[in-house]
């Protein structure tokens, strides 16, 4: 079984949003979560109420996740 830090994968996460430029508009509100399921939230500089990007974060046995935005059309993987 592996063993995760989920407080530096979470930051290592953010760091591969902000990155790219789709670092989250509220980023200290809520970790990012690694359940595999698809999550919207919205770019930081976008219109209020929007959500044109999202990310599915895995453990696996390995950390990793796809993200990116509707909006720009960048998609981008993590691991």
């Amino acid at each position: 079984m592996t063993n995760f830090n989920f407080s530096e994968l979470a930051a290592a996460a953010l760091d591969a949003l902000r990155a790219s430029g789709l670092a989250p508009h509220d980023a200290g509100k809520d970790a990012p979560v690694f359940d595999g399921q698809l999550h919207r939230y919205r770019v930081e500089g976008d219109k209020a109420g929007s959500k044109n990007a999202y990310y599915v974060l895995h453990l696996d046995g390995r950390a990793a996740g796809v993200f990116g935005s509707w909006k720009s059309g960048l998609r981008s993987t993590w691991a």
